[in-house]
């Protein structure tokens, strides 16, 4: 789990392949000036499997 804040936004990363802290593995949550939720980006797979 990496998480890290510029200017208005805040990138929280899991290079895992498990969950953390609700955030799965392998995904990213953005959340920009704006948003009132992260926005969550997650690969089509996660270490050779559908996730």
């Amino acid at each position: 789990m990496q998480r890290t804040v510029f200017g208005d936004g805040t990138l929280t990363a899991n290079f895992g392949s498990t969950p953390h802290k609700g955030l799965p593995g392998g995904c990213v949550d953005a959340t920009l000036r704006d948003d009132t939720a992260p926005r969550r980006l997650c690969p089509a797979t996660v270490n050779g499997t559908a996730g």
